[in-house]
């Protein structure tokens, strides 16, 4: 009996390892997510730890030859309404909050909200993700690859 309960003992100080070994990687290996929504051009960004100041603009990269090269995509930012004026250079992120901007609309200019640009047109097909920077430029969150059709 008393070989059994240390065998028992034995494989439950197991189990409990492999769980906490399973829990730690199911934390997120990143302070900032960009994730991806339902639709095409939606996005949310999401803080998992402290208080992060993010730039307010963000960047559209295009896959092109097997490299992320930046889409010349203007006017998205991490506005969450279309407003007369422009958004602050930083974007404060709460603790544990997420962000839902405005979606890109796939042009290059008009991306976010309407506005008057001579050279606008809708970004060629291909695959996309959109990038979100620190305001300081030292860490940057990319969201997982998509397709614009």
């Amino acid at each position: 009996m008393g070989q059994f309960r240390r065998q028992a003992l034995v494989a439950a100080a197991f189990l409990a390892s492999g769980f906490a070994i399973l829990v730690a990687r199911a934390q997120p290996s990143s302070p900032v997510s960009v994730e991806l929504g339902a639709r095409f051009g939606e996005f949310v960004v999401v803080n998992h730890g402290s208080a992060v100041l993010l730039n307010s603009t963000v960047s559209v990269e295009q896959k092109a030859g097997g490299r992320w090269e930046k889409a010349l995509v203007s006017n998205l930012a991490l506005r969450e309404a279309c407003a007369p004026s422009p958004p602050p250079k930083c974007t404060k992120l709460e603790r544990t909050a997420s962000l839902r901007p405005v979606p890109w609309t796939g042009s290059f200019c008009s991306s976010q909200c309407p506005s008057t640009c001579r050279l606008d047109g809708p970004a060629p097909a291909g695959t996309y993700r959109f990038v979100v920077t620190t305001c300081s430029g030292e860490h940057s969150y990319a969201s997982p690859p998509f397709q614009k059709p």
